[in-house]
């Protein structure tokens, strides 16, 4: 009678802990999943010193290390995790570590070995279609990009980056028919409309190209490339003051060097040189070397301590 005692203590032990532990594994993706980074660490650290075999903790863990920058921890827990229990989780994270480490080609592998598992997912093939692009791998990047839009009708990104792609390789009226897709996925897609109105400037398409740009700065005001790609149209067009309200709007959202650069150009046809100096002068504090060469030029050089 006392066996059977012992034996029924331990199984119920044996059943406590293992609630304990997945209480503590929902607590940790449910921090993970606030953004309670270090929190998420806490749990995983608990689960672990009670089960060192515990593939779900080392991922969890890793992908937290991997949110606070900790890359290299973050890579040895989920390399723990993939060990103990191979899946489509544990490579498509190993996946984005390496894509991060910029292993490119190791990356890929992942997101296949992750496909073998769970080949309905879209952000998988996202994924993948990225890096590809980043090797250069035009065509199998629009295949996954085509993958994705076959798993998610609402994809307007894919839609985008196909058409950056077919824009890079030279095929701009393909390239607008994929961003105006995307547009009529979601017409206040700001990125659309500035793609697109980018794409007809290349092809010489003026005043459509003004169009989709100013549309998409209607959806986003903020949006720093839209408005460059516009202070420099108003340049073109001998626009100064049209430019040069445009670069105050993109310096009221950032202390944009490149802007700074553009409104001391005009500050010297305005002949305004003190504040074209002190444009110049700040973007080459911020790191853009081209504005060195017009302070050299134009602006008084300090003199030096006796």
């Amino acid at each position: 009678m006392k066996f059977f005692t012992q034996l029924f203590f331990i199984i119920l032990f044996v059943k406590g802990c293992t609630a304990l532990i997945n209480s503590d594994l929902e607590n940790a993706n449910d921090a993970f999943n606030k953004g309670y980074y270090q929190t998420a660490i806490h749990y995983a650290n608990q689960i672990i010193s009670e089960d060192s075999l515990n593939a779900e903790a080392f991922l969890v863990r890793g992908k937290a290390f991997s949110k606070l920058n900790e890359h290299e921890r973050a890579l040895k827990d989920i390399n723990t995790a993939l060990h103990l229990k191979p899946g489509f989780d544990t490579y498509y994270n190993r996946g984005l570590e390496n894509l991060i480490y910029k292993y490119y080609a190791k990356a890929v592998e992942d997101f296949d070995s992750a496909i073998l598992y769970n080949n309905k997912n879209s952000e998988v093939y996202f994924t993948r279609a990225y890096t590809k692009h980043l090797l250069s791998d035009m065509d199998g990047a629009i295949k996954d990009y085509e993958k994705v839009i076959e798993l998610d009708s609402t994809s307007f990104k894919a839609h985008i980056n196909i058409g950056n792609i077919l824009g890079s390789l030279g095929y701009g009226e393909q390239a607008v028919e994929k961003f105006t897709k995307a547009i009529s996925i979601d017409l206040n897609n700001a990125d659309g409309y500035f793609n697109r109105g980018n794409q007809k400037l290349l092809m010489n398409d003026l005043e459509g190209g003004i169009e989709d740009l100013e549309k998409s700065l209607r959806i986003d005001n903020k949006n720093v490339n839209a408005l460059f790609l516009l202070a420099e149209l108003k340049v073109k067009a001998n626009d100064n003051l049209g430019s040069f309200e445009i670069l105050n709007r993109i310096l009221t959202v950032e202390e944009n060097p490149r802007a700074l650069f553009m409104r001391g150009l005009i500050y010297l046809k305005l002949e305004d040189r003190t504040n074209a100096c002190s444009d110049f002068n700040r973007a080459g504090e911020l790191g853009y070397f081209d504005a060195y060469e017009m302070i050299n030029k134009y602006c008084a050089k300090p003199k030096k301590k006796k």
